[in-house]
């Protein structure tokens, strides 16, 4: 009984950490796929995989924030910032599934652009996920949060450039309504990483 009501801080910091690890080879695996113009199934397999791990994960650090007494930082926001993750990692798979089931075989060189922000953004959100054990990097988490919400902003002109792109030059209506569907699910990606951002910053203005 008494280890419940010690401070636990190792436990979420390590789950964070190994959730952002998931995140970031996910979204790896996505662009050499993209970059390859090939979702094989080794590549859908690798993406299944990762994102059953971050499941689990993900349920045990729900199931920690209720079983610890004394948490490194208020209970609510272990919880949104555990389902955000949770859900880019979701979304990253959902897209890749995606892929795969429209049977997409190239990828227009916007969508390739867009994949790399979102990868960029996952390393992004990995260092906020490491640094916040430690709050005085708090000027540092802060720096990255606001690049994080940078590329979420880039990937909005992105969608909306390669949106229009499809409209312009694509005569095929089912390819547009495929590759449309998977622009809005890359963009809705950095959304969550933005919202990562927010609560991490959040975290460090109550706390540091």
């Amino acid at each position: 009984m008494l280890k419940k009501l010690l401070p636990q801080q190792k436990i979420f910091f390590e789950g964070f950490n190994a959730l952002g690890d998931l995140l970031l080879e996910m979204s790896e695996t996505f662009l050499k796929a993209v970059n390859d113009d090939k979702f094989d199934e080794k590549a859908i397999m690798a993406i299944t995989n990762a994102k059953e791990e971050a499941k689990a994960q993900a349920r045990s650090l729900f199931t920690q924030a209720h079983m610890t007494f004394i948490t490194p930082f208020d209970r609510h926001d272990i919880h949104s910032l555990n389902n955000e993750i949770y859900d880019a990692v979701n979304t990253i798979n959902l897209t890749a599934q995606r892929c795969s089931h429209y049977h997409l075989h190239v990828f227009p060189d916007i969508m390739k652009e867009l994949v790399i922000v979102c990868r960029d953004a996952a390393k992004l959100v990995v260092k906020v996920l490491r640094m916040l054990s430690n709050l005085k990097h708090h000027t540092e988490i802060l720096t990255l949060c606001r690049e994080i919400k940078e590329h979420e902003s880039h990937a909005d002109h992105l969608l909306i450039a390669g949106i229009s792109e499809l409209y312009d030059t694509q005569d095929d209506f089912k390819t547009v309504l495929k590759l449309k569907e998977v622009y809005g699910l890359l963009e809705s990606i950095t959304d969550r990483y933005q919202m990562i951002a927010y609560i991490a910053e959040g975290i460090i203005l109550e706390y540091s």
